[in-house]
């Protein structure tokens, strides 16, 4: 697969020029495919060390040597989700009331 992406990519940003030698073009399809390599390379790059860190900078406790990441039990996980739907009601229902009080004048 990255292989033929290469050559896609080869064959988009080189050329021939008029002595018959390659050329690179620096055109949008670089800009796109090395903007997309990066982006990715940075998603796949030490995700765990990068959650340690944004937790430890909001506050969470972590020990240095708890490396491994345990998966949430459903019932947390459902809980969860209901509380975020309540919350989204909460929210949709005061900025609803909100907006009816400045239409209506209240």
């Amino acid at each position: 697969m990255k292989n033929t992406i290469n050559k896609k990519y080869f064959k988009c940003c080189y050329h021939i020029d008029e002595d018959d030698e390659l050329v690179f073009t620096e055109n949008t399809i670089h800009k796109l495919f090395t903007f997309n390599e990066y982006i990715a390379d940075c998603f796949n790059t030490d995700k765990a060390t990068h959650l340690i860190n944004i937790l430890k900078n909001n506050g969470f406790n972590h020990n240095d040597e708890q490396e491994e990441f345990k998966k949430m039990e459903k019932s947390i996980e459902e809980t969860i989700i209901l509380q975020v739907e309540e919350d989204k009601d909460i929210i949709f229902k005061y900025n609803q009331t909100k907006y009816m009080k400045t239409e209506l004048n209240f």
